[in-house]
Parts: structure tokens; C-alpha cells; sequence
């Protein structure tokens, strides 16, 4: 690809590679979150919790706030140790 067209995939990949680092990130984070919550009700909930599945739709736009690409996806987590999405 070359111009525009290349400048548009750049910046899309880019987009979705940080939504995905961001998606990890607040799994890390819940996770750390509910260990040291150690005793409460939120506690117990997530140690009960073995699965999880998300959907979720994500827009990229343009400088001018026009739509350039939309893409959606399943986020999935499975007790111990899975991740995808």
C-alpha cells in the first residue's frame, strides 16, 4: 500500500493492537484488584468466577471525527490461566 490507503492501515493496526494491550491490561488489573481485596464480597465473587466472555465494538476515526474502520470482537477468559480475544 501507498498514500493515504497505507497511512489508514497504520494507524487502524496501531488502533487495534492498543485496544487489545488495554483489554489485558484490565484483566491484570481486576485480577490484581480482587487479590488484594482479600475477604470482601468482590472477593468472593471473582473466586467464584471461572468464566467470561465480552463482546465489544471498537470505531476508529479520523482527525475530523469521521469513521474510518469499525471491528468487533469477543473478549474471552477461562479460570486458570486462558485468555483470548
Amino acid at each position: 500500500m501507498v498514500g493515504p490507503a497505507a497511512s489508514i492501515a497504520s494507524r487502524v493496526g496501531r488502533g487495534r493492537r492498543r485496544y487489545g494491550a488495554r483489554a489485558c491490561g484490565l484483566v491484570l488489573t481486576l485480577t490484581t484488584v480482587a487479590a488484594q481485596a482479600a475477604g470482601t464480597p468482590l472477593d468472593s465473587y471473582l473466586d467464584a468466577l471461572k468464566t467470561l466472555r465480552a463482546t465489544f465494538q471498537q470505531t476508529v476515526s479520523d482527525a475530523h471525527g469521521n469513521e474510518i474502520d469499525r471491528a468487533t470482537g469477543t473478549l474471552i477468559v477461562s479460570r486458570p490461566g486462558k485468555f483470548s480475544w
